[in-house]
This record gives C-alpha cells, structure tokens and sequence, in this order.
C-alpha cells in the first residue's frame, strides 16, 4: 500500500521550481519532492516485481496514476539499482569502452544498457547495467532525466562522515542485496555489490572485506541505510566497533516525516 507524505509547503502548481527524486528497484517504487534543500513529499510504494525485464511496464502503470509526474520539474533524477557494477578511475574511464568492460567482468548483457555516473570527490566513473526496456520508458516519461545508481547517491551522502585517521563502510540495502563502499583515510578503497540471503551472509561478506584490506573490523565505522533488517543490525554490531545510520542532508519537519529516513537515503 503507498504511503504519501506531503508538508503543507508543497504547491502543485510550482513544480518547476522542485527537484524530483525517484528510485526504482524490484521491491517498488519511492519518490521525493525538494526544493532548496527541504523535503516536500515523500512516497514509499511498495510492490514485488519478479524480474527486471518487467520493471519499465509497472514503472510506467505507476507513473500513470499519479498527478505528480505530469508535472515539468527544474530536475528529474531516476535512482535505480542494479548489482551489475564497478568502478574505474577517471584516468582509465573510455565512455566507448564501458559496454566492453562490463561484459568482461559479468559476461555478455543482452538486453541491458550500460550507464555511468562521474564521482568528483574520487575522480573516478562507475558503472552499472540498466534494462534497456527501462531505460527507454524512464526517458519517453521524462526526457532529461539523470539515470543514477543508488550507491553514487549513498557515497555522495556519506562525505561529511570521512576523516584523515579514520575507517568508514557504507552499507546500502535494497531487495537482497546490498552494496559496500569502504574509505581508509579518505581513501576509497572498495566498492561492491553482493547477494545475500540471510544476517550471516552480510557478515561474512563485510568481515572478509575488511581482512582483504588488512583492516581490523574494531577499528571500522559502519554506516547504514536501506531496508535492513534488525537481525541484520544485530550481528554488525556484535562484530564491529561502532555502528549508525545515514543522515539525510536535506531539511524536513520531523512531526510530518516520521519513518526511518535512512530507508530513503538515496533519494533524501
């Protein structure tokens, strides 16, 4: 069932002024309003969807039952996941190559489109895959829209939290998977994707991470957000030094938006 929050200041007729955040993944569909930096609206619409070559015709039957998105928007930015990613640095990046890296490292991608968002705190690109079905209803609905993956929203989130002497991993949940971002010294260090079915199989994956990087997991601030699950939170704690989750970083009147925030990170 959706769940639409909208403060009082939110003027339909204005909407050329707001920026427009949607993400997009197999568990459903969220969408947010901002306008210099104040969140306006917010909807969690949750539904399951069984394959991803199914999620631009029930994106699109979403769209069309909302007033909102007939509107124009000074931006329009589509968040969508896809566990197809990797990073390159900026010295290395061929835009004509990225397809050709992708297929290396996952294999041939019918069907799929490779995207790229620029890191400017890193210098460096990352890439991910796209339906190209998706793809194409997301641009005939809004031309201009910016295709980005939910980790380069959490990596851009999580900036204030870096320091020169310290260890930091972003842990990003979505539809059994999650994505990790690991800094050592404000040095970016690893960043993944991963399927996991159960709390032991994060730890596993966050443990052996760490011990790649010669990394002490006493020594690591964990950063959380997305669906994540209490047992989940449990365990990290259990085996890490000190855990919290994403702050948003735009404003908001906390007696409209009550939820967890942290579940909408990527577009808040």
């Amino acid at each position: 069932m959706s769940e639409l929050i909208a403060d009082k200041a939110f003027d339909i007729n204005n909407t050329k002024e707001y920026l427009l955040s949607i993400q997009v993944s197999l568990d459903g569909f969220y969408f947010s309003v901002t306008h210099n930096n104040r969140l306006l609206v917010l909807e969690k619409h949750p539904v399951k969807i069984s394959s991803d070559k199914f999620l631009g015709r029930r994106f699109s039957e979403w769209l069309s039952n909302h007033d909102y998105f007939e509107k124009s928007y000074a931006g329009v930015r589509i968040i969508c996941f896809s566990d197809k990613i990797t990073i390159l640095p900026g010295d290395f990046y061929s835009y004509e190559k990225q397809d050709e890296v992708i297929n290396l490292l996952f294999g041939k991608q019918n069907s799929y489109t490779t995207q790229d968002n620029y890191w400017p705190e890193n210098r460096c690109n990352l890439i991910f895959t796209v339906h190209e079905q998706f793809l194409k209803d997301a641009v005939q609905k809004f031309t201009e829209c910016h295709i980005v993956h939910p980790v380069t929203a959490v990596n851009k989130k999580i900036q204030p939290y870096l320091k020169d002497d310290n260890v930091v991993m972003a842990l990003y949940f979505d539809n059994n998977y999650f994505c990790n971002i690991l800094y050592s010294n404000r040095e970016l260090r690893s960043v993944n994707c991963h399927n996991y079915t159960n709390a032991d199989d994060v730890i596993f994956y966050v443990l052996s991470i760490l011990k790649a990087n010669n990394i002490s997991y006493r020594n690591t601030e964990l950063l959380l957000a997305g669906e994540i699950g209490a047992e989940i939170c449990n365990k990290l704690d259990h085996h890490t030094g000190d855990s919290c989750y994403i702050k948003p970083q735009v404003n908001f009147n906390p007696e409209i938006f009550l939820g967890q925030m942290h579940r909408f990170i990527t577009i808040v």
